[in-house]
């Protein structure tokens, strides 16, 4: 009888023990579910903003052909940068990601319409822009990546590149900008692609 009861004592305590941890399991009758949707919310509705732009470089042995400049009010956190191209032979070359620590100057330059994921956000302080002639660039901190990127060919439409996509802050730091002086460009490497054709995309937060 004792064997049996401390059987069912044994039981009793392991359903308490599971139903304790049933309930702070998120979504399963759990207090900590609002944190976590308080967490959730407060990191993916931060202020986002994209800008884009397909247009093509008439620059010889171009250089920064996008940049993403920071702002004099806001900390800019790069998040994600997307780079495609054609021209009219099909090519791989290393394309550069660089964070500039002064700002670019001269050149022939387009600015990027920014664009708020929500409208609420406001209107974005970073500023981004294309060079269709190349600039003076700002003093490089580093190439943050030189990956080697397929252009396709821009004539025949065959060997098409997909667009490459760089993620920053999952499981590290974002491309984090501080003042209007800081940049993230995307850099040729001062390579020349007759009729190429690129598009830039950045996304970002604003803190």
């Amino acid at each position: 009888m004792k064997l049996r009861s401390y059987i069912f004592a044994a039981i009793a305590v392991i359903a308490t023990a599971v139903l304790a941890v049933q309930a702070q399991v998120p979504g399963v009758n759990s207090t900590l579910n609002s944190v976590f949707t308080l967490v959730y919310d407060a990191s993916t509705m931060k202020p986002t903003y994209s800008a884009t732009s397909a247009f093509s470089p008439t620059a010889t042995a171009a250089t920064d052909v996008c940049l993403l400049n920071g702002s004099a009010t806001k900390t800019i956190k790069v998040r994600r940068i997307y780079f495609n191209a054609l021209a009219t032979t099909a090519v791989s070359d290393p394309i550069a990601i660089i964070k500039r620590s002064t700002a670019n100057s001269g050149g022939t330059s387009v600015g990027l319409t920014e664009v708020p994921l929500d409208s609420s956000a406001g209107a974005a302080t970073a500023v981004g822009l294309t060079y269709t002639a190349n600039p003076t660039v700002g003093t490089a901190v580093g190439f943050i990546a030189d990956p080697y990127f397929s252009i396709g060919n821009l004539t025949t439409g065959g060997a098409q590149s997909f667009p490459s996509v760089l993620l920053y802050g999952q499981l590290g730091s974002p491309i984090v900008l501080r003042g209007v002086a800081q940049g993230v460009a995307i850099n040729l490497n001062a390579a020349s692609f007759p009729g190429i054709v690129v598009s830039c995309t950045f996304e970002w937060t604003e803190e």
